[in-house]
């Protein structure tokens, strides 16, 4: 047992796929247990909430490292997430103000362009584990470590 839990990768790896299915699940149904505010375009055109093209949802990756299981998008809209604020502001909501030009533009949807001075988003966490999700990473390492 003891080897075992000193050599965690196996279980890791099974529960850090796992993390990134409920993260596609989270994006699938909108927000999870209280549905997010729809963003501007899902209210103007329909569609879902961080479902435009598809990226977001499909580029969910897993790894482990070391005694770390981790999940994530690599990418969002056409862009790879190179930086980790993008990241942050889709799930943890937050505001972008214009710094370099008197504003901010930006396509909207329908057509055209906005011009703004700052865009607020509200958190939608994509991220977010379920209990029953914690516990059946609970459960996977138990019965790897337990041996069964």
């Amino acid at each position: 047992m003891l080897q075992r839990a000193l050599t965690p990768e196996k279980p890791l790896c099974e529960i850090s796929f796992l993390m990134a299915q409920e993260m596609k699940t989270n994006i699938d149904q909108g927000g999870r247990p209280t549905p997010w505010v729809k963003s501007i375009r899902a209210q103007n055109m329909g569609g879902q909430t961080l479902r435009d093209s598809g990226t977001l949802e499909n580029s969910m990756t897993s790894d482990v490292q070391g005694n770390t299981a981790m999940a994530g998008p690599t990418a969002v809209g056409r862009k790879k997430l190179s930086d980790p604020r993008i990241f942050g502001y889709l799930a943890y909501g937050g505001t972008i103000t214009a710094k370099n030009k008197p504003y901010l533009r930006f396509r909207v949807p329908g057509g055209g362009y906005a011009m703004v001075k700052e865009v607020t988003n509200p958190p939608r966490d994509f991220t977010l584990m379920p209990d029953e999700a914690q516990e059946t990473f609970g459960q996977i390492m138990q019965r790897y470590v337990v041996g069964q």
